[in-house]
């Protein structure tokens, strides 16, 4: 049957049909071309153009061949060119092509859809039907209005050259697209040359500048919120780059862990995470990393100690080897290194072996760390496969710990604790272990400060342990030559290295300094290794910084009345110990640098190449011989009941350093 035309008279229902009784019927175009005659279609064609306004080119179509309407919707951009249509005369031709096509493409598919039997009315042929259904929406990230903007190319910027020429603008897009190409090929060698250059040049600079950015915590920001606008899905609000701040608060010992949803919303689809506090976030991240290599080197350790049988909640070590080795270590190291109070220490110990109960995991592994650290302290030998069944176990039992609110100090504290081991077993594990100590207290510890759930004391002894945990970052930095993150360096420099109000003991004055020492050494340490920053400017400033340091020591531990023996320190003889470590360390840090002048000038470089006077020169030698001198004499104050303790980390390090 034949398909139903709104416009067919009744004759068109019921076709003749010819030999074989096919139907003799005909395409849409044809039956348009068959209709009327020439006149006509070029009074239809004229009609056309002027109710668009194009009646002016009626006899410019009709003689190059375009007779009728039909033929000139199969005209091209090329086609009018030639014709000499205007440009915007060519845009109006084109949107009554398109509306024209449209038109056509609907009367075909409304002979397909209806038949005679259909009771439905065919909609009418209006301009409202050919509206082109709305695209959707593709959503694109916002641009990084930070970043430097990446320079033209010496093609580019000779075009922009010939466009701002009067004779070249007034030519149309294309012509002026021809010619730019035409001479840029004709231009001469040097003349290119130049252009090249320029070019050159600004693209040198934008490197440069991309490179710093890269290290700007703008550029870190921004992949944040790229990383979040592709993993969110279509329909939900993406994320925006203006970062609207807020305030977190933390209760550090009512959050409970036992729930997975509570620990650090990790259960939690990415895009549900609306970044915003964006800075908090980069910090997660960083935390979160750390943790995870960390974790990944306590595995390796597992695996290496994987024949020996390990302790738990059911099974714990002696206590007649715990409580004497945590205690040792204590106090050997307390007055160099904060880790825990005696009450906190008798506490953890006492919820271990005074209760009926199991204790819990956290607690068990803070117990076998500590412990197997404070083995190599105690006077009667302990046998290695002791002190690594502790150790391991506190690997495994760590690895069962949810990390959440609840624990992430206390995970930072088992770190340096981790630290403290790798040292003494000389692994190179402390690097990892140290920095995702760092890492989670420079995420958890703001957020515990401006909590009011948390007393005075526990923010006090958390700044505490960072303040450790940064001295052996510093430490092992000046030491073993570590290169640091020196945005990362910087930040916990700010956090940790801040006063402790209202506790004026020896001890915290000893840790304060020390940790102070340790930053100013690990700057020496640093500048040393890369000798074309080691200006005459950098060698005075980093001198006054130990100037400095040296000056604001009080009286009673300044390195005068430790040579002296006349310190009328409470702190006994590991106290004292540990301020003469203090003061080795200072001692090294000189000889440290000033060690690049002497050599330079016993290699006959002159002293103002340098930038160097000789008075100067002088100077740093005597000083350096002093220190020399001075750092036997300390080391006889280091004994210890007659012999140096066993495997006294600070000693070793610090020896082979000096």
């Amino acid at each position: 049957m034949a398909s139903f035309s709104p416009s067919a008279s009744s004759a068109t229902l019921f076709p003749d049909t010819g030999s074989g009784g096919q139907e003799q019927t005909k395409s849409p175009k044809q039956s348009t071309k068959g209709i009327g005659s020439t006149s006509d279609q070029l009074e239809n064609l004229s009609s056309k153009l002027n109710a668009v306004g194009l009646g002016e080119y009626s006899a410019r179509l009709i003689e190059h061949g375009f007779e009728d309407w039909t033929t000139v919707l199969d005209m091209t951009e090329e086609d009018m060119s030639i014709l000499g249509i205007k440009i915007g005369h060519r845009r109006v031709l084109q949107r009554e092509i398109t509306k024209s096509r449209s038109l056509s493409s609907f009367q075909e598919s409304s002979r397909t859809s209806f038949s005679p039997g259909s009771r439905s009315t065919p909609p009418t042929p209006t301009t409202e039907v050919f509206k082109r259904p709305k695209r959707r929406y593709r959503r694109h990230p916002q641009a990084d209005v930070h970043a430097p903007k990446r320079p033209k190319t010496a093609y580019v910027n000779f075009s922009d050259h010939l466009r701002s020429l009067p004779e070249i603008s007034n030519m149309s897009f294309v012509d002026i697209a021809r010619e730019v190409g035409r001479q840029w090929q004709q231009l001469p060698a040097e003349h290119r040359k130049r252009w090249e250059e320029e070019a050159s040049e600004a693209l040198k600079a934008y490197e440069a500048q991309l490179e710093a950015y890269r290290r700007s915590p703008k550029y870190h920001e921004y992949q944040l919120y790229l990383a979040t606008f592709k993993t969110a899905p279509s329909k939900t609000p993406r994320p925006t780059i203006l970062v609207q701040h807020f305030s977190t608060s933390s209760n550090e010992s009512n959050n409970s862990c036992n729930r997975s949803e509570s620990c650090d919303s990790e259960s939690s689809p990415s895009y549900l995470v609306s970044p915003l506090d964006t800075q908090d976030e980069l910090l997660r991240q960083d935390c979160q990393q750390s943790l995870n290599k960390a974790t990944s080197d306590l595995r390796h350790f597992k695996m290496r100690y994987n024949n020996i049988s390990t302790y738990n909640t059911r099974r714990v070590p002696d206590e007649a080897l715990i409580r004497p080795a945590v205690s040792l270590l204590l106090k050997a190291t307390d007055a160099l290194l904060f880790q825990m109070t005696t009450v906190q220490m008798e506490i953890m110990l006492d919820h271990i072996y005074k209760r009926n109960l199991p204790p819990d995991t956290l607690t068990l592994a803070e117990a076998c760390i500590i412990g197997a650290c404070g083995a190599h302290y105690l006077p009667m030998p302990v046998p290695k496969r002791t002190i690594h069944e502790l150790f391991a176990s506190a690997c495994v039992l760590l690895d069962t710990v949810p990390v959440c609110d609840a624990t992430y100090l206390r995970i930072a504290r088992i770190f340096l604790f981790f630290t403290f081991y790798s040292i003494l077993e000389k692994s190179l594990s402390a690097r990892s272990f140290i920095k995702a100590g760092l890492a989670t207290m420079r995420f958890r510890l703001p957020i515990l400060q401006n909590s009011s759930s948390v007393t005075s004391f526990q923010k006090t002894d958390w700044q505490k342990v960072y303040r450790s945990l940064l001295f052996f970052e510093a430490w092992l930095s000046y030491t073993l030559g570590w290169n640091l993150s020196q945005e990362h360096f910087r930040a916990h420099c700010q956090l940790a290295l801040v006063p402790v109000t209202g506790d004026t003991s020896q001890s915290n004055t000893i840790q304060f300094n020390a940790a102070h020492l340790a930053v100013i050494a690990s700057k020496i340490s640093t500048a040393i290794r890369q000798p074309a920053l080691l200006t005459s400017k950098h060698i005075r400033h980093l001198a006054n910084e130990l100037d400095a340091w040296k000056s604001q020591l009080p009286t009673a531990i300044n390195l005068e009345t430790i040579r002296s023996g006349q310190g009328a320190t409470p702190l006994g003889p590991f106290g004292e110990r540990c301020c003469v470590m203090m003061h080795i360390l200072y001692l090294g840090a000189v000889i440290l640098l000033y060690h690049r002048v002497l050599v330079n000038r016993e290699n006959e470089y002159s002293e103002e190449a340098l930038g160097i006077t000789s008075d100067e020169v002088a100077q740093y030698k005597m000083d350096c011989q002093l220190a020399a001198e001075c750092i036997p004499k300390l080391l006889d104050k280091l004994q210890f009941g007659g012999a140096f303790p066993p495997k006294c980390w600070v000693t070793m390090l610090v020896l082979i350093r000096s």
